[in-house]
């Protein structure tokens, strides 16, 4: 073995197999919010623009030119929670009712476009999380709920599905259609391959989940990627061959890119990821995260030493988190 290969194998022993995570720092003056969805050419951000009249605002941040526009119509909730998602000229919102104090409530689902807006859907129980997803190629939204058996009763008609919004002739019909997927979230359509994650509970009762493919119109030739992430963080990149989501190899969790072919990730390290807004970045080509006034976009990594099927990691000692943290701070 030459002197170079005993030098690697030697850095990667000291640091468990994980590698710096390479950034690539831009500064906007003015970014407000987190983000909400993406286009060709940069990513849609919502921010509470008024507290008291609970008025939301939307920011455009072009990536091409580096510019920040307003977009969309800014919206009043009255009080209600909301969520949004954008995509190209397109923004969708979920709005939640309450009859009474008591009640878990439902959703109303939105689509505005052009100025009008266009009633989708609605869905019970408002405090569960609804997962929303666009397909530019079929000009579809996907959506799905998130059913956590812990918090939630479970809803088969709604929470066994994958609703489909065809949206190519929206001010003449949208159409829409299901499919039968159990408990199925985070629903993604790239080409001809949809993405999807599965609840799979650990023996402490942690909130954990399996990611899935399978080829479009075939949801029964499915395919395991991985084991034992967590459903907030979930990304696929525009080719389909990345996965950015969340796992618990380090105390409070930590981000990881999953290479999907073979299945094997990397832990990003050096900041919080987790915990930033982030997206997938079509003209960098890389996934970003925002940090107050930086977008920082993350370099693919060079080497996925740890097997994503396994829900822990055997090869990075829990126990030394902290200190495997501090090698990588920056």
């Amino acid at each position: 073995m030459s002197s170079l290969s005993i030098a690697c194998c030697y850095a990667q022993s000291q640091t468990y197999g994980i590698e710096p995570t390479v950034e690539q720092i831009v500064k906007i003056e003015g970014l407000k919010g987190r983000v909400i969805g993406t286009s060709s050419e940069g990513a849609f951000f919502a921010y509470l623009d008024d507290p008291e009249e609970w008025t939301y605002s939307f920011q455009f941040y072009n990536e091409i030119n580096s510019t920040i526009t307003p977009v969309f119509e800014s919206f009043v909730s009255q009080g209600r929670s909301c969520d949004f998602f954008a995509y190209d000229n397109k923004l969708f919102f979920a709005i939640s009712y309450f009859d009474t104090p008591e009640d878990s409530g439902y959703y109303k689902i939105y689509l505005h476009y052009k100025g009008e807006n266009y009633y989708l859907d609605s869905f019970s129980n408002a405090e569960k999380p609804i997962r929303m997803s666009f397909s530019a190629e079929n000009r579809m939204l996907l959506l799905t709920t998130l059913y956590d058996p812990w918090v939630h009763e479970h809803d088969p008609i709604k929470d066994d599905y994958i609703f489909i919004y065809h949206l190519d002739n929206i001010e003449a019909r949208i159409r829409k259609d299901s499919i039968h997927c159990k408990r199925c979230n985070n629903a993604t359509l790239i080409g001809n391959k949809l993405f999807f994650t599965i609840p799979n509970y650990d023996n402490l009762g942690d909130f954990l989940q399996d990611v899935y493919v399978a080829p479009w119109g075939n949801i029964s030739d499915t395919t395991r990627i991985a084991s034992g992430t967590h459903w907030w963080l979930f990304s696929v990149s525009s080719d389909g061959k990345y996965i950015l989501t969340r796992r618990s190899d380090l105390s409070d969790g930590v981000a990881v890119i999953i290479d999907v072919e073979t299945k094997k990730y990397q832990i990003l390290i050096g900041r919080d990821y987790q915990r930033s807004s982030s997206f997938y970045s079509e003209v960098k080509q890389k996934f970003a995260f925002r940090f107050g006034d930086e977008i920082i976009y993350v370099k693919k990594p060079i080497i996925f030493p740890f097997d994503a099927l396994q829900r822990d990691n055997p090869l990075v000692p829990f126990q030394r988190s902290r200190e495997i943290r501090r090698m990588f701070d920056r």
